[in-house]
């Protein structure tokens, strides 16, 4: 059974997470039907679809998701705290109860957690340690604006409905669903920043009505645990990014054949994706035929992703 997702467009940061969050908890809910994801090149531009062993109808399908990520509401990673701003020996405690609790066939708990930060890398201000963890460059805010980055997850995992679900990923996006306290600043569509707006953003009324798609944001945070923190060099680095911090960059690949969770799991990994020419007929032996690379640009206390471009 496939199921081509057409609201899904690899040039989008969103929409890959999206994808890669479909394809985790596709494998986590139906481990016996070997989820498979691959790219398509349909109408000028990559869309997902995803692939099982068996016949399970769109409504099955989208209900079993939900049933999943509604369950997900008290994992504990996200309920640590609201924002990433945490003491590393309280995370350094929090990461040893998962560990403790972690098996190999469960390995949630953990997995997100090193995708959050490490106790291992203190974040800086003004060149010193403050004595909280350095975090995911995912990580778009902190706080300011009462913007909360795991905060602002709970309020979409708690709102996003199997309609949401549907929406994200069997039709177009039109972006109707309220952004106010739903936006994780992922999607180029989120960077209001002043100066590319007509008013000021946060007196846009028309933000509580519409400008993000919950379903996307909803399955983009499963894909998290794809994207581990690592130290690297004094540094906390995160898979998928590189450049420094005024000139951050994330890529991703796109790939034309049916491949399970753990080979995209290594297919995001690659080093050679981040240079800054990589080197196309190589990747393209692994089934890599297209490259996106976008940017993260930081506007006073909080943080965007640009569009992607082909690299």
């Amino acid at each position: 059974m496939q199921y081509d997702f057409r609201g899904i467009r690899a040039d989008n940061l969103v929409a890959f997470m999206t994808a890669l969050g479909t394809l985790r908890v596709s494998t986590l809910v139906w481990p016996d039907l070997d989820p498979r994801l691959a790219w398509s090149d349909r109408e000028d531009c990559w869309s997902a679809t995803l692939r099982l062993s068996d016949a399970i109808s769109q409504n099955e399908f989208v209900a079993r998701l939900h049933a999943y990520l509604a369950a997900q509401s008290n994992a504990p990673a996200i309920n640590i705290a609201d924002d990433l701003t945490i003491f590393s020996t309280d995370f350094h405690t929090i990461l040893g109860k998962a560990q403790n609790k972690a098996t190999a066939n469960a390995r949630t708990e953990i997995n997100f957690l090193a995708a959050l930060g490490s106790d291992a890398v203190e974040s800086k201000s003004g060149g010193k340690p403050t004595g909280t963890i350095a975090d995911t460059a995912f990580r778009t805010m902190s706080g300011a604006g009462h913007q909360h980055f795991l905060g602002t997850m709970r309020t979409i995992i708690g709102d996003t409905t199997e309609q949401h679900l549907e929406r994200a990923l069997f039709s177009d996006w039109t972006y109707t669903d309220p952004m106010q306290n739903h936006s994780l600043r992922w999607d180029p569509n989120d960077d209001i920043r002043y100066a590319l707006q007509w008013s000021e953003p946060s007196k846009d009324n028309d933000r509580k009505k519409l400008g993000v798609v919950w379903g996307a944001y909803r399955l983009a945070i499963e894909a998290l645990p794809l994207f581990a923190t690592a130290p690297q060099a004094g540094r906390l680095s995160t898979t998928g990014f590189s450049g420094s911090s005024r000139n951050v960059q994330f890529t991703w690949p796109i790939w034309d054949q049916f491949i399970d969770l753990d080979t995209a799991t290594s297919l995001v990994a690659l080093a050679k994706l981040k240079s800054e020419n990589p080197d196309r007929a190589e990747l393209a032996k692994r089934g890599i035929q297209e490259i996106f690379r976008c940017h993260r640009v930081t506007q006073g206390k909080f943080r965007n992703f640009t569009s992607a471009r082909p690299v």
